[in-house]
């Protein structure tokens, strides 16, 4: 589910889907799904998040949203937290260029990066996914 779609209904926005629309179980999506399919993050991020949280601090920045939302913002608590690890793709289309480079250096051997996979690709994979699961389970049975 795309959160700029979930937004919307949730805030009653107009957004994607018209105001004051009811949703039901059958109601379908396929038309909507069309339009937040070519909805891009910067248009959520102008558009619908900017706006609620500069309304709330009217002297917040877009960059300093940007910031504070950054996983750059938790980096001391990511680098001790055993607890999260990080599979990803070095050819991810939402990272820009050297950002694969945080996760190695913050995670370490906690991190795992594919070569290639794009967004999500690596989830195509039967050994990539257990490599995943395995890290769910509890200690000594992996």
């Amino acid at each position: 589910m795309n959160m700029l779609f979930v937004t919307d209904v949730m805030t009653n926005a107009g957004y994607i889907i018209p105001k004051n629309l009811v949703l039901t179980s059958y109601s379908s999506l396929t038309d909507y799904f069309k339009v937040y399919g070519r909805t891009r993050f910067t248009d959520y991020f102008n558009d619908i998040l900017y706006p609620y949280y500069h309304s709330a601090q009217p002297d917040m920045t877009k960059k300093s949203l940007s910031t504070s939302m950054s996983l750059k913002s938790i980096e001391d608590y990511l680098k001790n937290a055993k607890k999260i690890r990080v599979v990803h793709n070095k050819d991810d289309i939402i990272l820009k260029t050297g950002e694969i480079d945080f996760f190695r250096r913050v995670f370490g051997d906690r991190a795992k990066i594919y070569p290639r996979g794009g967004h999500c690709g690596n989830l195509a994979y039967k050994d990539n996914i257990a490599y995943m699961i395995d890290f769910f389970k509890p200690e000594g049975v992996r």
